[in-house]
Protein backbone atom coordinates (compact mmCIF):
# COMPACT_ATOMS: atom_id res chain seq x y z
CA UNK A 1 0.00 0.00 0.00
CA UNK A 2 2.09 2.85 -1.27
CA UNK A 3 -0.36 5.34 0.23
CA UNK A 4 1.07 4.45 3.63
CA UNK A 5 4.25 6.20 2.56
CA UNK A 6 2.65 9.55 1.80
CA UNK A 7 4.64 12.25 3.58
CA UNK A 8 2.81 14.35 6.14
CA UNK A 9 4.01 17.73 7.36
CA UNK A 10 3.75 18.05 11.13
CA UNK A 11 5.12 20.57 13.56
CA UNK A 12 8.22 19.17 15.28
CA UNK A 13 7.74 18.88 19.02
CA UNK A 14 11.10 17.20 19.68
CA UNK A 15 11.49 15.57 23.08
CA UNK A 16 8.11 15.45 24.77
CA UNK A 17 8.99 13.70 28.04
CA UNK A 18 11.73 11.60 29.55
CA UNK A 19 11.64 8.95 32.24
CA UNK A 20 14.46 9.82 34.62
CA UNK A 21 14.31 6.37 36.17
CA UNK A 22 14.79 4.63 32.81
CA UNK A 23 17.58 7.02 31.95
CA UNK A 24 19.37 6.13 35.16
CA UNK A 25 18.96 2.41 34.59
CA UNK A 26 19.78 2.44 30.91
CA UNK A 27 23.52 2.90 31.30
CA UNK A 28 23.71 -0.27 33.41
CA UNK A 29 21.64 -2.41 31.06
CA UNK A 30 23.24 -5.65 29.95
CA UNK A 31 24.28 -6.06 26.34
CA UNK A 32 21.95 -8.03 24.08
CA UNK A 33 22.44 -11.76 24.43
CA UNK A 34 23.46 -13.94 21.49
CA UNK A 35 19.86 -15.15 21.19
CA UNK A 36 18.39 -11.67 20.79
CA UNK A 37 17.21 -10.24 17.47
CA UNK A 38 16.81 -6.65 18.65
CA UNK A 39 16.33 -4.75 15.39
CA UNK A 40 15.76 -5.11 11.67
CA UNK A 41 17.77 -8.07 10.35
CA UNK A 42 19.20 -8.59 13.80
CA UNK A 43 21.73 -5.76 14.12
CA UNK A 44 22.63 -2.26 12.91
CA UNK A 45 24.68 -3.75 10.05
CA UNK A 46 21.48 -5.54 8.82
CA UNK A 47 23.39 -8.78 8.14
CA UNK A 48 20.30 -10.91 8.85
CA UNK A 49 22.14 -13.76 10.55
CA UNK A 50 22.47 -15.45 13.91
CA UNK A 51 24.46 -18.40 15.21
CA UNK A 52 21.31 -19.76 16.85
CA UNK A 53 19.98 -22.93 15.21
CA UNK A 54 16.30 -23.78 14.97
CA UNK A 55 16.42 -27.35 13.68
CA UNK A 56 13.48 -29.41 12.40
CA UNK A 57 10.94 -30.83 12.97
CA UNK A 58 8.70 -27.79 13.50
CA UNK A 59 5.34 -27.06 15.06
CA UNK A 60 3.26 -24.04 15.95
CA UNK A 61 4.26 -22.66 19.33
CA UNK A 62 1.77 -19.81 19.33
CA UNK A 63 0.00 -17.29 17.12
CA UNK A 64 -0.55 -13.82 18.57
CA UNK A 65 -3.46 -12.09 16.84
CA UNK A 66 -3.67 -8.91 18.86
CA UNK A 67 -3.90 -8.10 22.56
CA UNK A 68 -6.01 -10.69 24.33
CA UNK A 69 -5.93 -13.27 21.53
CA UNK A 70 -3.24 -15.95 21.42
CA UNK A 71 -3.75 -19.40 19.87
CA UNK A 72 -1.59 -22.47 20.35
CA UNK A 73 -3.42 -24.92 18.08
CA UNK A 74 -4.24 -25.15 14.39
CA UNK A 75 -6.17 -24.27 12.35
CA UNK A 76 -6.23 -20.61 13.26
CA UNK A 77 -9.71 -19.30 13.89
CA UNK A 78 -11.49 -15.99 13.72
CA UNK A 79 -9.98 -12.66 12.82
CA UNK A 80 -7.67 -10.06 14.23
CA UNK A 81 -8.36 -6.56 15.47
CA UNK A 82 -4.97 -5.33 14.25
CA UNK A 83 -2.97 -5.16 11.00
CA UNK A 84 0.79 -5.51 10.72
CA UNK A 85 2.57 -3.97 7.74
CA UNK A 86 4.55 -6.15 5.37
CA UNK A 87 7.93 -4.62 6.27
CA UNK A 88 7.43 -4.83 10.05
CA UNK A 89 9.68 -7.64 11.26
CA UNK A 90 9.29 -8.87 14.85
CA UNK A 91 12.21 -8.00 17.12
CA UNK A 92 13.18 -10.05 20.16
CA UNK A 93 15.12 -9.12 23.29
CA UNK A 94 15.29 -10.60 26.80
CA UNK A 95 12.48 -13.05 26.14
CA UNK A 96 10.09 -10.47 24.72
CA UNK A 97 8.81 -9.90 21.19
CA UNK A 98 8.00 -6.36 20.04
CA UNK A 99 5.80 -5.30 17.13
CA UNK A 100 3.96 -2.17 16.04
CA UNK A 101 0.74 -2.05 14.03
CA UNK A 102 -0.90 0.07 11.37
CA UNK A 103 -3.65 0.75 13.89
CA UNK A 104 -1.46 2.89 16.12
CA UNK A 105 -0.49 0.37 18.79
CA UNK A 106 2.80 -1.05 20.02
CA UNK A 107 3.01 -4.37 21.84
CA UNK A 108 5.33 -6.36 24.04
CA UNK A 109 4.70 -10.12 23.87
CA UNK A 110 6.13 -13.08 25.79
CA UNK A 111 8.44 -14.99 23.44
CA UNK A 112 7.72 -18.28 25.23
CA UNK A 113 3.91 -18.10 25.54
CA UNK A 114 2.72 -15.47 23.06
CA UNK A 115 0.78 -13.67 25.79
CA UNK A 116 0.51 -9.89 25.60
CA UNK A 117 2.69 -8.27 28.25
CA UNK A 118 1.75 -4.69 27.45
CA UNK A 119 0.25 -2.46 24.78
CA UNK A 120 0.84 1.24 24.16
CA UNK A 121 -0.27 3.96 21.76
CA UNK A 122 1.79 5.11 18.77
CA UNK A 123 -0.61 7.56 17.04
CA UNK A 124 -0.65 7.23 13.26
CA UNK A 125 0.63 3.66 13.30
CA UNK A 126 3.78 2.20 11.82
CA UNK A 127 4.88 0.30 8.72
CA UNK A 128 8.38 -0.31 10.11
CA UNK A 129 10.29 -2.65 12.39
CA UNK A 130 11.00 -1.58 15.98
CA UNK A 131 14.45 -1.56 17.64
CA UNK A 132 15.62 -2.41 21.16
CA UNK A 133 18.53 -1.01 23.14
CA UNK A 134 18.84 -2.22 26.71
CA UNK A 135 15.57 -1.47 28.51
CA UNK A 136 14.17 0.77 25.77
CA UNK A 137 12.24 -0.26 22.66
CA UNK A 138 11.81 2.34 19.90
CA UNK A 139 9.01 2.60 17.31
CA UNK A 140 8.64 5.07 14.42
CA UNK A 141 5.34 6.18 12.90
CA UNK A 142 3.80 7.23 9.61
CA UNK A 143 3.26 10.66 11.20
CA UNK A 144 7.00 11.03 11.75
CA UNK A 145 7.24 10.52 15.49
CA UNK A 146 9.72 8.33 17.35
CA UNK A 147 8.33 6.68 20.50
CA UNK A 148 10.41 4.90 23.16
CA UNK A 149 8.93 2.59 25.80
CA UNK A 150 10.25 0.56 28.70
CA UNK A 151 10.66 -2.98 27.38
CA UNK A 152 9.28 -4.63 30.54
CA UNK A 153 6.25 -2.46 31.24
CA UNK A 154 5.45 -0.44 28.12
CA UNK A 155 5.76 2.75 30.14
CA UNK A 156 6.51 5.71 27.81
CA UNK A 157 10.11 6.86 28.15
CA UNK A 158 10.44 9.61 25.53
CA UNK A 159 8.97 10.87 22.25
CA UNK A 160 10.62 12.85 19.47
CA UNK A 161 8.75 14.23 16.44
CA UNK A 162 10.71 14.54 13.19
CA UNK A 163 7.81 16.25 11.43
CA UNK A 164 7.60 13.99 8.37
CA UNK A 165 6.62 10.42 7.55
CA UNK A 166 9.02 7.63 8.55
CA UNK A 167 8.79 4.29 6.72
CA UNK A 168 12.22 2.84 7.52
CA UNK A 169 13.14 1.13 10.77
CA UNK A 170 15.14 2.91 13.46
CA UNK A 171 18.76 1.79 13.56
CA UNK A 172 20.54 1.66 16.92
CA UNK A 173 24.30 1.53 17.42
CA UNK A 174 26.50 2.72 20.28
CA UNK A 175 23.46 3.97 22.26
CA UNK A 176 22.45 6.21 19.35
CA UNK A 177 19.09 5.87 17.62
CA UNK A 178 19.21 6.84 13.94
CA UNK A 179 16.02 7.61 12.00
CA UNK A 180 15.43 9.10 8.55
CA UNK A 181 12.21 10.55 7.15
CA UNK A 182 10.49 11.51 3.91
CA UNK A 183 11.84 15.04 4.06
CA UNK A 184 15.39 13.70 4.01
CA UNK A 185 16.09 14.50 7.65
CA UNK A 186 18.47 12.06 9.32
CA UNK A 187 18.43 12.40 13.10
CA UNK A 188 20.61 10.85 15.81
CA UNK A 189 18.98 10.58 19.23
CA UNK A 190 20.35 9.50 22.58
CA UNK A 191 18.76 6.09 23.16
CA UNK A 192 18.24 6.66 26.89
CA UNK A 193 16.82 10.18 26.89
CA UNK A 194 15.66 10.90 23.33
CA UNK A 195 17.80 14.03 23.24
CA UNK A 196 18.82 15.12 19.75
CA UNK A 197 22.52 14.54 19.20
CA UNK A 198 22.59 15.83 15.65
CA UNK A 199 20.38 16.38 12.61
CA UNK A 200 21.40 16.34 8.95
CA UNK A 201 19.30 16.74 5.83
CA UNK A 202 20.15 14.78 2.69
CA UNK A 203 18.86 16.12 -0.66
CA UNK A 204 15.98 13.64 -1.10
CA UNK A 205 13.40 11.67 0.90
CA UNK A 206 14.43 8.45 2.61
CA UNK A 207 11.82 5.75 2.03
CA UNK A 208 13.81 2.56 2.66
CA UNK A 209 16.08 1.28 5.39
CA UNK A 210 19.32 2.63 6.81
CA UNK A 211 22.28 0.83 8.42
CA UNK A 212 25.15 1.78 10.69
CA UNK A 213 28.52 0.84 12.14
CA UNK A 214 30.67 2.48 14.79
CA UNK A 215 31.88 5.23 12.45
CA UNK A 216 28.94 6.00 10.16
CA UNK A 217 25.25 5.76 9.41
CA UNK A 218 24.49 4.78 5.81
CA UNK A 219 21.48 6.40 4.16
CA UNK A 220 20.13 5.44 0.71
CA UNK A 221 17.94 8.37 -0.46
CA UNK A 222 15.37 8.60 -3.23
CA UNK A 223 17.64 10.61 -5.54
CA UNK A 224 19.45 7.23 -5.74
CA UNK A 225 22.47 8.52 -3.86
CA UNK A 226 23.84 6.58 -0.92
CA UNK A 227 25.21 8.84 1.82
CA UNK A 228 27.63 8.08 4.64
CA UNK A 229 27.14 10.36 7.64
CA UNK A 230 29.50 10.66 10.58
CA UNK A 231 28.05 8.71 13.51
CA UNK A 232 29.16 11.32 16.01
CA UNK A 233 28.67 14.58 14.09
CA UNK A 234 26.17 13.84 11.29
CA UNK A 235 28.32 15.43 8.60
CA UNK A 236 28.24 13.83 5.14
CA UNK A 237 31.57 12.07 4.68
CA UNK A 238 30.93 10.28 1.36
CA UNK A 239 28.26 9.82 -1.28
CA UNK A 240 27.73 7.70 -4.38
CA UNK A 241 24.93 7.39 -6.94
CA UNK A 242 23.67 3.96 -8.01
CA UNK A 243 21.16 2.82 -10.62
CA UNK A 244 17.51 2.23 -9.85
CA UNK A 245 14.26 4.05 -9.19
CA UNK A 246 13.83 3.59 -5.41
CA UNK A 247 15.26 2.09 -2.24
CA UNK A 248 11.81 1.48 -0.76
CA UNK A 249 11.40 -2.02 0.70
CA UNK A 250 15.16 -2.69 0.62
CA UNK A 251 17.91 -2.62 3.23
CA UNK A 252 21.66 -2.05 2.90
CA UNK A 253 24.11 -4.43 4.61
CA UNK A 254 27.42 -3.45 6.22
CA UNK A 255 29.93 -6.27 5.96
CA UNK A 256 33.64 -6.88 5.43
CA UNK A 257 34.62 -3.34 4.49
CA UNK A 258 31.75 -2.80 2.06
CA UNK A 259 28.20 -1.53 2.00
CA UNK A 260 25.99 -3.98 0.10
CA UNK A 261 23.07 -2.08 -1.41
CA UNK A 262 19.88 -3.22 -3.14
CA UNK A 263 17.65 -0.98 -5.24
CA UNK A 264 14.51 -1.41 -7.31
CA UNK A 265 15.62 -1.31 -10.97
CA UNK A 266 14.16 1.15 -13.46
CA UNK A 267 12.06 -1.56 -15.05
CA UNK A 268 10.58 -4.20 -12.80
CA UNK A 269 7.16 -5.59 -13.70
CA UNK A 270 7.52 -8.54 -16.05
CA UNK A 271 11.30 -8.51 -15.72
CA UNK A 272 11.46 -12.30 -15.39
CA UNK A 273 11.57 -12.41 -19.21
CA UNK A 274 14.16 -9.69 -19.62
CA UNK A 275 17.16 -11.67 -20.87
CA UNK A 276 15.86 -15.18 -21.59
CA UNK A 277 17.11 -15.21 -25.20
CA UNK A 278 20.56 -14.01 -24.17
CA UNK A 279 21.01 -16.83 -21.66
CA UNK A 280 19.87 -19.43 -24.17
CA UNK A 281 23.09 -19.38 -26.14
CA UNK A 282 25.62 -19.64 -23.32
CA UNK A 283 27.46 -22.89 -22.57
CA UNK A 284 29.34 -22.14 -19.35
CA UNK A 285 29.04 -20.07 -16.19
CA UNK A 286 31.99 -17.93 -17.29
CA UNK A 287 30.30 -17.16 -20.61
CA UNK A 288 27.02 -16.47 -18.82
CA UNK A 289 28.68 -13.92 -16.57
CA UNK A 290 30.26 -12.24 -19.61
CA UNK A 291 26.82 -11.94 -21.22
CA UNK A 292 25.24 -10.66 -18.00
CA UNK A 293 28.05 -8.11 -17.71
CA UNK A 294 27.26 -6.86 -21.21
CA UNK A 295 23.54 -6.78 -20.33
CA UNK A 296 24.19 -4.67 -17.22
CA UNK A 297 26.59 -2.35 -19.07
CA UNK A 298 24.05 -1.51 -21.79
CA UNK A 299 25.90 -3.41 -24.53
CA UNK A 300 23.01 -4.37 -26.81
CA UNK A 301 25.33 -6.15 -29.25
CA UNK A 302 26.49 -8.72 -26.68
CA UNK A 303 23.87 -8.35 -23.96
CA UNK A 304 20.65 -8.32 -25.96
CA UNK A 305 18.18 -5.67 -27.04
CA UNK A 306 17.07 -4.95 -23.45
CA UNK A 307 20.60 -4.36 -22.17
CA UNK A 308 20.86 -1.31 -19.90
CA UNK A 309 22.74 -0.11 -16.84
CA UNK A 310 19.28 0.52 -15.38
CA UNK A 311 18.94 -3.23 -14.71
CA UNK A 312 21.63 -3.08 -12.02
CA UNK A 313 20.09 -3.60 -8.59
CA UNK A 314 22.84 -5.09 -6.39
CA UNK A 315 25.82 -2.87 -5.50
CA UNK A 316 29.00 -3.16 -3.44
CA UNK A 317 30.45 0.13 -2.20
CA UNK A 318 33.85 0.39 -0.55
CA UNK A 319 33.96 1.81 2.97
CA UNK A 320 34.55 4.55 3.90
CA UNK A 321 34.72 6.15 0.44
CA UNK A 322 31.54 4.59 -1.06
CA UNK A 323 33.37 4.05 -4.33
CA UNK A 324 32.06 1.20 -6.48
CA UNK A 325 34.88 -1.29 -7.21
CA UNK A 326 32.96 -3.66 -9.50
CA UNK A 327 29.58 -4.58 -10.93
CA UNK A 328 27.76 -7.43 -9.22
CA UNK A 329 26.90 -9.74 -12.11
CA UNK A 330 23.26 -10.41 -11.29
CA UNK A 331 20.47 -9.71 -13.74
CA UNK A 332 16.87 -9.09 -12.64
CA UNK A 333 15.22 -11.99 -10.84
CA UNK A 334 12.02 -10.52 -9.38
CA UNK A 335 9.21 -9.74 -11.79
CA UNK A 336 6.19 -8.64 -9.79
CA UNK A 337 6.98 -4.94 -9.73
CA UNK A 338 8.21 -4.69 -6.16
CA UNK A 339 11.81 -4.34 -5.09
CA UNK A 340 14.27 -7.23 -5.34
CA UNK A 341 15.00 -9.04 -2.09
CA UNK A 342 18.01 -7.66 -0.24
CA UNK A 343 21.29 -9.48 0.30
CA UNK A 344 22.11 -11.36 3.50
CA UNK A 345 25.28 -12.68 5.17
CA UNK A 346 25.58 -16.32 6.25
CA UNK A 347 27.66 -17.84 9.03
CA UNK A 348 30.47 -18.74 6.64
CA UNK A 349 30.80 -14.99 5.96
CA UNK A 350 29.34 -15.26 2.47
CA UNK A 351 27.17 -12.46 1.06
CA UNK A 352 24.17 -14.23 -0.49
CA UNK A 353 22.07 -12.91 -3.36
CA UNK A 354 19.69 -14.12 -6.08
CA UNK A 355 21.03 -14.92 -9.55
CA UNK A 356 18.97 -15.81 -12.60
CA UNK A 357 21.02 -18.49 -14.31
CA UNK A 358 21.30 -21.39 -16.70
CA UNK A 359 23.68 -23.06 -14.22
CA UNK A 360 22.03 -23.35 -10.79
CA UNK A 361 23.99 -25.06 -8.00
CA UNK A 362 21.74 -24.75 -4.92
CA UNK A 363 18.05 -24.31 -5.70
CA UNK A 364 16.09 -25.54 -8.74
CA UNK A 365 16.85 -27.11 -12.13
CA UNK A 366 16.20 -25.19 -15.35
CA UNK A 367 12.62 -25.09 -16.51
CA UNK A 368 11.11 -25.82 -13.10
CA UNK A 369 10.83 -22.20 -11.94
CA UNK A 370 7.62 -20.37 -12.80
CA UNK A 371 8.28 -17.34 -15.02
CA UNK A 372 11.56 -18.42 -16.61
CA UNK A 373 13.00 -21.24 -18.71
CA UNK A 374 16.02 -21.22 -16.43
CA UNK A 375 16.53 -21.00 -12.67
CA UNK A 376 16.76 -18.47 -9.87
CA UNK A 377 19.70 -19.57 -7.76
CA UNK A 378 20.96 -18.34 -4.41
CA UNK A 379 24.73 -17.95 -4.53
CA UNK A 380 27.52 -16.03 -2.84
CA UNK A 381 28.92 -12.82 -4.26
CA UNK A 382 32.68 -12.79 -4.69
CA UNK A 383 33.60 -9.93 -2.37
CA UNK A 384 36.61 -8.95 -4.48
CA UNK A 385 35.17 -9.13 -7.99
CA UNK A 386 31.35 -9.20 -7.85
CA UNK A 387 31.26 -12.51 -9.67
CA UNK A 388 29.19 -15.46 -8.53
CA UNK A 389 30.44 -18.18 -6.20
CA UNK A 390 27.98 -21.10 -6.50
CA UNK A 391 26.96 -23.00 -3.37
CA UNK A 392 27.45 -26.52 -4.65
CA UNK A 393 26.75 -29.47 -2.35
CA UNK A 394 26.55 -31.95 -5.21
CA UNK A 395 22.77 -31.72 -5.56
CA UNK A 396 19.98 -29.18 -6.01
CA UNK A 397 17.57 -28.51 -3.18
CA UNK A 398 14.68 -28.56 -5.69
CA UNK A 399 12.65 -26.65 -3.14
CA UNK A 400 9.03 -25.80 -3.84
CA UNK A 401 7.47 -23.40 -4.60
CA UNK A 402 10.08 -21.34 -6.45
CA UNK A 403 8.81 -18.57 -8.72
CA UNK A 404 10.47 -15.61 -10.33
CA UNK A 405 7.48 -13.45 -9.44
CA UNK A 406 7.37 -14.57 -5.79
CA UNK A 407 10.84 -14.76 -4.30
CA UNK A 408 11.63 -14.59 -0.60
CA UNK A 409 13.38 -12.36 1.88
CA UNK A 410 16.31 -14.14 3.48
CA UNK A 411 17.74 -14.61 6.95
CA UNK A 412 20.26 -17.15 8.26
CA UNK A 413 20.36 -19.22 11.46
CA UNK A 414 23.32 -21.56 11.82
CA UNK A 415 23.60 -23.39 8.49
CA UNK A 416 19.94 -22.84 7.60
CA UNK A 417 18.85 -20.28 5.03
CA UNK A 418 15.36 -19.12 5.98
CA UNK A 419 13.12 -17.78 3.20
CA UNK A 420 9.82 -15.99 3.79
CA UNK A 421 7.11 -14.12 1.95
CA UNK A 422 3.50 -13.52 2.87
CA UNK A 423 1.93 -15.20 -0.17
CA UNK A 424 3.84 -18.51 -0.40
CA UNK A 425 4.88 -18.79 3.24
CA UNK A 426 8.16 -19.92 4.77
CA UNK A 427 10.75 -22.44 3.68
CA UNK A 428 14.37 -23.22 4.43
CA UNK A 429 17.41 -24.69 2.73
CA UNK A 430 20.26 -26.28 4.63
CA UNK A 431 23.27 -24.53 3.12
CA UNK A 432 25.60 -27.38 4.08
CA UNK A 433 23.75 -30.19 2.25
CA UNK A 434 21.02 -28.54 0.09
CA UNK A 435 18.17 -30.19 2.02
CA UNK A 436 14.96 -28.17 1.56
CA UNK A 437 11.95 -27.94 3.86
CA UNK A 438 8.54 -26.31 3.49
CA UNK A 439 8.00 -24.96 7.00
CA UNK A 440 4.87 -22.80 6.87
CA UNK A 441 1.99 -22.16 4.49
CA UNK A 442 -1.21 -20.15 4.72
CA UNK A 443 -3.56 -22.96 3.71
CA UNK A 444 -3.55 -26.53 2.41
CA UNK A 445 -4.39 -25.68 -1.21
CA UNK A 446 -3.77 -22.18 -2.55
CA UNK A 447 -3.47 -20.76 -6.05
CA UNK A 448 -3.41 -24.29 -7.46
CA UNK A 449 -0.56 -25.46 -5.23
CA UNK A 450 -0.69 -28.18 -2.57
CA UNK A 451 0.99 -27.09 0.67
CA UNK A 452 -0.16 -30.00 2.85
CA UNK A 453 3.45 -31.09 3.42
CA UNK A 454 4.33 -27.89 5.31
CA UNK A 455 5.05 -28.33 9.02
CA UNK A 456 2.65 -25.53 9.95
CA UNK A 457 -0.43 -24.75 7.85
CA UNK A 458 -2.61 -21.97 9.23
CA UNK A 459 -5.88 -23.06 7.62
CA UNK A 460 -7.22 -26.34 6.22
CA UNK A 461 -8.90 -26.28 2.83
CA UNK A 462 -8.55 -24.82 -0.63
CA UNK A 463 -8.14 -21.06 -1.12
CA UNK A 464 -10.07 -20.35 2.06
CA UNK A 465 -10.31 -16.87 3.53
CA UNK A 466 -7.26 -15.91 5.56
CA UNK A 467 -7.72 -14.47 9.06
CA UNK A 468 -9.29 -11.05 8.70
CA UNK A 469 -7.47 -7.90 9.73
CA UNK A 470 -8.57 -4.46 10.85
CA UNK A 471 -7.66 -2.81 7.54
CA UNK A 472 -6.14 -3.66 4.13
CA UNK A 473 -2.67 -5.16 4.11
CA UNK A 474 0.40 -3.32 2.89
CA UNK A 475 2.70 -4.39 0.09
CA UNK A 476 5.98 -6.17 0.77
CA UNK A 477 7.29 -8.69 3.28
CA UNK A 478 10.26 -9.27 5.52
CA UNK A 479 12.33 -12.30 6.47
CA UNK A 480 11.72 -14.26 9.64
CA UNK A 481 13.40 -13.26 12.88
CA UNK A 482 15.24 -15.96 14.81
CA UNK A 483 15.92 -16.12 18.53
CA UNK A 484 16.98 -19.12 20.57
CA UNK A 485 15.01 -22.14 19.38
CA UNK A 486 12.15 -20.31 17.66
CA UNK A 487 11.50 -18.38 14.47
CA UNK A 488 9.07 -15.46 14.52
CA UNK A 489 6.98 -14.58 11.48
CA UNK A 490 5.17 -11.30 10.85
CA UNK A 491 1.76 -11.82 9.24
CA UNK A 492 -0.92 -9.23 8.45
CA UNK A 493 -3.03 -10.62 11.33
CA UNK A 494 -0.29 -11.01 13.94
CA UNK A 495 2.94 -12.76 14.95
CA UNK A 496 3.51 -16.51 14.63
CA UNK A 497 6.17 -18.41 16.58
CA UNK A 498 7.39 -21.76 15.24
CA UNK A 499 9.87 -24.14 16.86
CA UNK A 500 10.42 -27.74 17.85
Amino acid sequence: MRGARLSRRLQPTHVVFVSALTTALFGNAARASAADWPQLQGNPARTGRTADVVAPPYRLKWAWMGAGKTQTTLPLSGGSAITIAGRAQPVIAAGRVFIGTLDGTAHGISASTGQTLWSASIPGGTVATAAVNGTVVVFVTIRGAVHAFDTATGTPVWTYDTGYTITGAPCIDSNRVYVANHRGDVVALDAASGAQLWKQRVPAPVHGEIAADASSVYVPAENMFVYALSATAGSVTAQHRVAGQSFADTNPVVFNGKLWVTSAPGVAKGSENSFETVLGGVTSLAQEETVIGAFLNGDTASGGADASVDWRHYFALNLPSLTEPFVILAGPSEGTGHAPDSMVVDNLNRVLAYFKTKFPALTKPNGSVFGTAYSIDVAAVDQSTGRRIPINNGKLANNWPWETDNLYHMSVAGSYLWLHQRFRGTQQINLSNSTPRLVQANMTIEDGGNFASADVVYLSGSDVARPSTSQPNTDGWMSVAISGTQIFISEPFGIVAIGQ
